[in-house]
């Protein structure tokens, strides 16, 4: 065997270790990629969940039930707080509307378990059970509005809780 054709195969063969490693690096940069994706879009969803818990949390707070049911029995407009309470019902529900995508989501984002359902289950159990109480307090059904403010902070401290939950979970991706 000549020195020419040594050359020539070994050419070959190192030319085609070079071409395997070309795309061996291909490969783990597409990889990469895309488990970025992956870690980008489960935060995203985590954000997503946490904003909709802190709408929650502010939801109601620009102003306080009492003070509107005194206001309204003191110059006797039924029809101003039946229109407020509406107001702050319609918010929720468009709250509560928002989670559905969030619960749909969570499996194919999350699919080993995060402990995150939980916490969402939670907070849609009781923003739905908030949603009923106020179409009572709208029709004038109960007439406690103390009943409302306990319910509003036990919706509250589940949606803290689920915005601990998922600061955790954000932490740990």
């Amino acid at each position: 065997m000549s020195i020419d054709q040594w050359l020539k195969e070994w050419a070959i063969v190192i030319s085609g270790g070079a071409t395997f490693l070309l795309a061996l690096a291909a490969f783990l940069a597409i990889w990469q990629n895309h488990n970025l994706q992956k870690r980008e879009q489960r935060q995203r969803l985590l954000n997503e969940i946490i904003e909709w818990a802190i709408e929650i949390l502010k939801c109601g707070t620009e102003w306080n039930i009492r003070d509107v049911a005194l206001y309204s029995a003191t110059i006797k407009h039924e029809i101003f707080l039946k229109r407020e309470r509406q107001s702050l019902r319609d918010k929720f529900e468009v709250i509560y509307q928002k989670n559905l995508p969030y619960i749909q989501q969570l499996g194919s984002y999350f699919p080993e378990k995060t402990g995150l359902d939980d916490p969402i289950y939670k907070v849609s159990k009781h923003l739905y059970c908030h949603l009923r109480l106020l179409d009572l307090w709208i029709d004038s059904k109960i007439k406690n509005d103390k009943a409302i403010g306990k319910h509003k902070t036990r919706l509250d401290e589940s949606a803290k809780a689920l915005i601990s939950k998922s600061a955790s979970v954000m932490a740990n991706l």
